[in-house]
């Protein structure tokens, strides 16, 4: 699923910050997955 950028170019190969805390990327693709699915149901 195309979301328009690379997460590893964007984030980095170990995870993302977010307000000082270090996300693992595994659990950020989770959220966007969620995030996809929702957009799915709303459209």
């Amino acid at each position: 699923m195309k979301t328009g950028f690379s997460l590893e170019e964007s984030y980095g190969e170990t995870g993302i910050k977010k307000n000082g805390i270090k996300y693992h990327k595994k659990v950020f693709s989770q959220c966007l997955e969620i995030g996809n699915l929702i957009n799915k149901i709303s459209n």
